[in-house]
């Protein structure tokens, strides 16, 4: 029986990739979240240790980005991408910067001897390919974010992506294939293509709902089985109890740091495990689902593993909330109540439904809308038309923050606005600030 054991690395960072061609050449990279353009890393093992690659820095002196993938075709022909566009090449002695002509982040690289290609985008999406010394855009029309790719050698190659999208790379030019149409968000990450053409890919929704995955096959062969992945089921909906989901459990959340400190919300909540939703408190986050328990089993709180994670010797990692200070005993009791009464759901129906970031409600997020919260916070210009739309970092309350949030994600490639983004909808969160007007209606 094989088992994992954790090495020694230069540092902590968060790694995404892997690849190499024996233990003597062997990368690893990744990136800091909260540093996305600077926070890049690339380790090497050398057959004995893993050390820092001390020449990725001169193929980008201003600062390397957070890189999701590395890939090669040999030991002197190795290539990584990441944030910023960024694709960086190995010929062996040291790394260089590859010209890509974009700046959204590029989550997936790979090739063949004879074609090299990069996706990513956001919620727009990109595929490029390596023609000389730069890569061309090779993006067909409509595609969205686009997460995976893979080359077969000798031609074939697949592309996937969000909601389900699907691109073959044909004689002259990527094409868009129909869509995978499923009853719940499939948004593909990763794929591969088996030695007779058909495609397989891997993903699910990492923005809301992290309790399922899915993985999905296109070709001709029969496929004789379902991939099946249960959520830990949830309470019901109803009059709360002496304890209240919307009154007492998610502020407790939001004002101890679980929310605001990034860790269990955004596009990848630690570990795996997300608090912005009621149906997200259940479960299974990466930590519960090794012990094979449910975050949250409504009328058994010793079950649930949330009520460990409180405590002060969790078997798996640290206490919560990490980088904060601990809940008291009556908060901890309080959550305990309010799952041993049934985890009900008290919050109300939804409201009127909106785009986060536009603020101003005539259907556009552009700069007016940062501005319109500007000029109601420092000059008593009238309120944004919808107050939620305005909250464009989901925080539950307006400030500069929010402002900030939207222009660095309008000019400088920032993190997108919360959920719903890009299209109209319900606010996922139960949130402190209202909807008057939309465009939505």
């Amino acid at each position: 029986t094989q088992t994992f054991e954790r090495q020694k690395t230069p540092g902590g960072t968060l790694l995404f990739g892997v690849w190499g061609t024996d233990q003597q050449r062997l990368w690893a990279v990744g990136g800091e979240l909260t540093n996305p353009d600077r926070g890049g890393a690339v380790w090497r093992f050398n057959g004995t240790e893993w050390v820092d690659d001390p020449t990725v820095l001169e193929a980008r002196p201003e600062g390397l980005p957070t890189l999701y993938k590395v890939w090669g075709t040999g030991p002197n022909d190795v290539y990584a991408s990441g944030q910023r566009g960024v694709v960086l090449h190995f010929d062996g002695a040291r790394w260089i910067s590859i010209p890509t002509g974009v700046v959204r982040p590029l989550f997936t690289i790979h090739g063949d001897a004879t074609r090299v290609v990069a996706t990513g985008g956001q919620f727009e999406g990109v595929i490029l390919e390596l023609e000389g010394d730069s890569f061309v855009d090779r993006t067909p029309a409509g595609a969205p974010q686009m997460n995976g790719v893979f080359v077969l050698g000798g031609g074939p190659a697949a592309a996937v992506g969000a909601g389900g999208a699907f691109a073959r790379r044909g004689a002259d030019a990527w094409e868009m294939q129909p869509a995978v149409a499923t009853s719940k968000p499939a948004d593909f990450h990763a794929a591969w293509l088996d030695a007779s053409g058909g495609v397989w890919a891997v993903g699910g929704d990492l923005t809301v709902d992290l309790t399922y995955g899915v993985l999905g096959y296109a070709g001709t062969a029969a496929i004789g089985r379902e991939f099946v992945a249960e959520p830990c089921a949830p309470g019901v909906s109803g009059q709360a109890a002496t304890v209240s989901y919307i009154r007492d459990i998610y502020p407790l959340f939001r004002r101890s740091g679980c929310l605001n400190s990034r860790c269990h919300t955004g596009p990848v909540p630690e570990p795996g495990y997300d608090l912005r939703t009621y149906q997200g408190l259940f479960g299974p986050g990466l930590e519960a689902r090794s012990f094979g328990m449910c975050d949250v089993v409504p009328g058994n709180p010793r079950a649930s593993f949330l009520i460990e994670k409180l405590g002060p010797e969790p078997r798996s990692g640290v206490r919560m909330p990490n980088g904060f200070p601990p809940l008291r005993d009556e908060q901890i009791a309080m959550v305990y109540t309010w799952i041993r009464e049934g985890a009900i759901n008290d919050t109300p129906p939804p409201g009127r439904p909106f785009t986060r970031g536009d603020a101003d409600a005539d259907g556009r997020f552009i700069i007016t809308d940062p501005i319109a919260l500007l000029l109601h916070l420092f000059i008593g210009g009238r309120a944004p038309a919808c107050l939620a739309a305005a909250d464009a970092n989901d925080d539950g309350a307006l400030g500069i923050d929010d402002a900030i949030y939207s222009l660095n994600f309008l000019f400088t490639g920032g993190p997108a606005p919360e959920a719903p983004f890009p299209a109209c909808g319900q606010d996922p969160t139960p949130g402190d600030v209202e909807c008057d007007a939309s465009k939505c209606e």
